[in-house]
């Protein structure tokens, strides 16, 4: 009776499907800059080129999560992306700031605080999306920053504290700076003047008197000399002699 075999071949595993890997963003940086006295949001993307020319969407949120902002940039691998701090204005010409979160502004060019943006000034919350999206947390600059709040008046010592601070103002005390010898040398001018003057005026009268008593005398000793030679030419022109 022929022999027969069989072979069994073992069951493969099933294969399970792997999940599809999800896309992440990067970004390196979120930071505040001031640039001339305004402030600005700094984002720093890494190389990932494979987002290049998308739209990437840049939202604001308050620390308590309200949407104050959005805008809209196109990605760039290894770009810096630089943004107005909400609250702030930029003039477009000079880029020099005219308006700053926490203040506003009156008719009269002096600034007053202005509650309505002021809690801008204690932090934001910022995302880029480019579906994915990547998210930041940002501070304010500093008080003492110059971008931080609108000039002073020149001249005019800065004794407003920034909103929110209620440190109280400090007084200037200003100190009166004597005068350098300017009325002194005045003085001393008017004294010199007067001395020469009146050394003048004796030096001028004795020259005079010097110069009359000279002259007298000149002219009386000639007077004598003729009166004394007269008579006697009279008398030797009259034949008579003298006696």
């Amino acid at each position: 009776m022929p022999s027969t075999s069989s072979s069994s071949t073992p069951p493969t595993a099933p294969t399970v499907p792997t999940s599809p890997t999800v896309p992440t963003l990067d970004v390196s940086a979120f930071s505040t800059q001031c640039v001339k006295d305004a402030p600005f949001v700094v984002i720093v993307f890494v190389n990932q080129p494979q987002y290049n020319g998308m739209p990437a969407t840049v939202t604001f949120h308050l620390l308590d999560g309200t949407v104050i902002e959005t805008t809209v940039v196109t990605y760039q691998a290894n770009s810096t992306v630089r943004l107005v701090y909400p609250g702030a204005t930029v003039d477009p010409v000079t880029g020099e700031a005219t308006d700053w979160p926490g203040w506003k502004q009156l008719p009269d060019g002096s600034w007053v605080e202005d509650p309505t943006d002021q809690a801008f000034r204690d932090g934001l919350v910022v995302t880029v999306e480019v579906n994915p999206s990547a998210t930041g947390t940002i501070s304010y600059p500093p008080a003492t920053s110059t971008c931080a709040n609108p000039p002073t008046t020149p001249g005019t010592p800065d004794t407003t504290p920034p909103p929110g601070d209620t440190t109280p103002p400090t007084t200037a005390t200003l100190t009166s700076i004597p005068v350098t010898g300017s009325e002194t040398d005045q003085m001393v001018l008017i004294a010199l003047a007067a001395l020469c003057g009146g050394a003048f005026l004796i030096l001028a009268t004795r020259w005079r008197s010097a110069a009359g008593i000279t002259g007298c005398s000149r002219w009386c000793a000639y007077r004598r000399r003729t009166l004394a030679i007269t008579p006697v030419r009279r008398r030797r022109a009259s034949g008579r002699r003298p006696r």
